[in-house]
Order: structure tokens, then sequence, then C-alpha cells
């Protein structure tokens, strides 16, 4: 029990360590270019949400899911 608490307990420390970064985020998310991302994002997925709604087969459900997180990540990385 205490080998649990211990990862618990260096886990939480290791969330609050990456705070720094949530006001060069909060910089980032504000920007013009980063909002017509997300609504380009916004629309990819109500356009993945309605096609699966036309095929509603596990199998199309799924990969339509993957394949508009893959595309939602792609989107939104600013990674030079």
């Amino acid at each position: 029990m205490p080998a649990l608490r211990r990862l618990f307990t260096n886990a939480a420390e290791w969330l609050r360590e990456g705070r720094e970064l949530t006001e060069v985020q909060q910089r980032q998310r504000s920007t013009l270019r980063y909002r017509k991302k997300q609504s380009i994002v916004r629309n990819l997925w109500l356009a993945t949400a309605c096609l699966m709604l036309l095929r509603p087969e596990p199998a199309v459900v799924a990969g339509l899911g993957l394949l508009a997180a893959f595309l939602s990540f792609a989107i939104l990385d600013d990674t030079p």
C-alpha cells in the first residue's frame, strides 16, 4: 500500500510541475490563429459526428473517431 501512495504522490507532484506552461499556453490559445484552428477542429468533429450517425457501424465509428482525433492533433499542433 505505501508503494501505491508513493505512486499517486509522485504523479500529483509531476502534474503540479507543469503549471509554469499554463501562462504560455493561455497566450497561445488566445491568438486569432489558434482560435481559427479550434473552429476548424470543431467543424471537423461535427462533420465526423454526422457521418457516424449516418453509418452507425462499429468499424466506421471507430475509424472515423480515430481519423478525427489524428487530424485534430495535427491541426492544433504548432511545432515547426
